[in-house]
């Protein structure tokens, strides 16, 4: 096995911003939750997250420094994953959130249309595009601002996901 370290995996940190608010992962984060730890830094916190084979994306809060790991869940689908700031995609994975959560349906051609959406607005985390012979579906995914908060994401996850899975 591969050790993971620090240099492994560039990060994209979100600073005042998060997925899930902390009051909502136990509903809005199942599947993905891997686990809280108490008393990390955000670098500690990453550290872990590259220890977890698992882990692709991080929440770390300033004030009682809790560091809440997570996963992609796999799907049957031809979904495509893409978080704004990242060149790669991701096949078969996504973030489950219940139909609450803030997001944006858009009908684009492509996945690449549908990333330049996301990376136009200034409040999308990450794209989903799922095409089939009816529909080319787009859905951008929102931020929710939260004061002392990190959302910290792996930016190539395709390289942890692929050599983990």
């Amino acid at each position: 096995m591969v050790e993971n370290n620090k240099e492994e995996y560039g990060y994209e940190d979100v600073i005042g911003k998060v997925l899930i608010n902390v009051d909502e992962i136990e509903n809005q984060g199942k599947g993905n939750l891997i686990s809280k730890n108490g008393n990390y830094t955000l670098e500690q916190c990453k550290e872990e997250c590259n220890k977890n084979k698992e882990c692709t994306w991080i929440q770390q809060y300033e004030k009682e420094n809790d560091c809440y790991l997570f996963r992609f869940t796999q799907t049957q689908n031809k979904k495509l994953f893409q978080w704004q700031n990242s060149n790669s995609e991701l096949a078969k994975y996504t973030i489950n959130l219940n139909s609450k959560f803030p997001h944006v349906n858009k009908q684009e051609s492509s996945s690449a249309k549908c990333h330049e959406e996301c990376i136009k607005n200034s409040n999308c985390i990450f794209s989903t595009y799922e095409h089939d012979s009816n529909t080319n579906n787009c859905i951008l995914y929102y931020y929710e601002e939260q004061n002392g908060a990190t959302l910290s994401y792996i930016l190539n996850p395709i390289e942890k996901v692929s050599y983990n899975y």
